[in-house]
């Protein structure tokens, strides 16, 4: 019988921060957000990523917190809890319309200060969990704000992901 070698462990994932636009909304909520949050505990996640709502309703950090908990779709016992609070660690909350300008400036100074804490340009992809007739603007807006364009030193990946409707 052949002995075999063990397989080396894969590379750390590079770090990567997902901006779910529509994030208070339904799809995001029951689907997207436990979907994240079981690759998370299945550490299939890069280990150091972060996740940006961005939608037009005004919330605290905590009330952004309290809401995601409280809404998305986990079954009593799915997950530990502390998995649960970990995984709410890594999200934060941004205001702005689809449409407005300003909104994706402060998305953008958000994304930059993670970049400068983590010491390097992170992948970034950008998740469309709004009604079709928001594409267009939003598109505009990464784009005219520069959020669309990849890292300058091609360390890091820039993608945009759009629900496909209904």
């Amino acid at each position: 019988m052949q002995e075999t070698q063990p397989t080396a462990a894969p590379a750390a994932l590079h770090p990567t921060i997902f901006v779910i636009f529509g994030i208070t909304g339904d799809l995001a909520q029951r689907k997207l957000l436990p979907a994240l949050l079981c690759l998370y505990v299945k550490k299939m996640l890069p280990q150091r990523f972060a996740i940006i709502g961005f939608s037009r309703r005004a919330f605290s950090r905590e009330d952004f917190r309290d809401l995601i908990r409280s809404r998305m779709n986990v079954r009593p016992g799915q997950f530990k809890e502390e998995d649960v609070k970990h995984f709410l660690d890594h999200m934060s909350y941004e205001q702005g319309m689809f449409g407005d300008r300003g909104g994706y400036i402060h998305l953008s100074e958000k994304i930059a200060d993670i970049d400068r804490r983590w010491g390097q340009c992170s992948n970034k992809l950008f998740h469309l969990s709004v009604p079709p007739d928001m594409y267009e603007g939003i598109l505009t807006q990464l784009s005219d704000s520069g959020l669309s364009e990849p890292c300058a030193d091609d360390t890091g990946w820039t993608r945009v992901l759009i629900e496909k409707p209904f």
